[in-house]
């Protein structure tokens, strides 16, 4: 499942439609289409873009003062509350990413100059199908997506689970050094990431879903955007986080990026004398077994272990 693009009398790297990393970037002539389960492919619309050198990230937000006169126009045609695209343009390349961040006006603010102050939210995904206007400002016919998982199913979801497990401990991790490190900057690991990461065991205590396997799936991806937002990396990085629609793809790339980041978190330690290898390993080892920092499970989530299917069994027990 991947990506296919029309034939056209080039190839889609000779289009510049592949950058250097592997990013996607939107070619006329080479019309996209995701294939991909009818469960992953949202709906077909016409939104108005905002180009940026910068990606957004779904659950990400950012604050913009806009002067310029096109995109004030966007922004009062699209006003409070309403939905564009939010789109990376490379400076490098000179194109449009293929795909955007769908985005919403969360605070839009008149200023007395005539400019506009404007609070944006990420709530989803698109790749742009046809450009239909440039003047007054870019319109494009889109279409939204989600993440899907592939292979064999209850493998899928094992593998998924471990990723997100290792993943979350990871940025645990590197958040402490970072504390440790700079101490002044108060480093903390973002709401969006509290309140969608994988659930953590606690001895004694099963954690009971009460949700189904695709809503499941959506605090999968909301958790590995919440990442996304949190990760300060170049926009090429993020760009290949948000075009990456197969999410065990999507966990495997941004734990390289976080275990590249925890690496060199441990080089500035060994390089001030702060930490020792010793003392790198307790703090590892005190993420796993302290879990003081997070909400582990939701606490109407519990039940006791020995309550299976709403019945009361009796464990047995070693006796001396």
């Amino acid at each position: 499942m991947k990506f296919v693009f029309g034939k056209g009398s080039s190839s889609l790297q000779d289009a510049g439609g592949i950058g250097s990393q592997g990013e996607f970037y939107y070619v006329p002539s080479k019309r996209p289409t995701l294939k991909a389960p009818d469960s992953a492919i949202g709906r077909e619309c016409v939104i108005p873009i905002f180009p940026r050198n910068q990606v957004l990230a779904p659950l990400g937000e950012d604050n913009n003062v806009i002067y310029e006169m096109r995109y004030r126009q966007l922004f009062n045609d699209v006003g409070e509350g309403g939905v564009f695209g939010f789109l990376f343009y490379s400076p490098e390349n000179q194109k449009f990413a293929l795909v955007g961040t769908l985005a919403r006006v969360k605070k839009l603010d008149r200023q007395d100059d005539g400019g506009m102050h404007v609070t944006l939210e990420g709530i989803g995904r698109f790749y742009i199908r046809d450009v239909l206007a440039e003047k007054p400002y870019l319109k494009c016919r889109v279409q939204t997506f989600k993440d899907y998982s592939e292979g064999n199913e209850v493998e899928a979801r094992s593998l998924i689970g471990r990723q997100e497990q290792q993943l979350f401990e990871e940025i645990r991790y590197s958040v402490k050094l970072m504390r440790i490190l700079y101490p002044q900057n108060n480093f903390t690991m973002s709401e969006a990431i509290m309140r969608y990461h994988p659930s953590i065991s606690i001895p004694g205590v099963r954690a009971v879903s009460v949700g189904d396997e695709m809503s499941e799936t959506e605090r999968q991806t909301k958790f590995s955007f919440a990442v996304m937002d949190m990760l300060k990396t170049d926009p090429i990085t993020k760009l290949l986080f948000l075009q990456e629609h197969v999410i065990q793809r999507r966990y495997a790339q941004m734990l390289k990026v976080v275990e590249e980041s925890t690496a060199f978190l441990e080089g500035e330690m060994r390089k001030r004398g702060v930490l020792d290898e010793m003392g790198m390993r307790d703090l590892r080892y005190s993420t796993s077994s302290d879990l003081s920092d997070i909400e582990t499970i939701q606490t109407d989530s519990w039940v006791p272990q020995n309550n299976i299917n709403g019945e009361w069994t009796q464990n047995p027990v070693m006796m001396d």
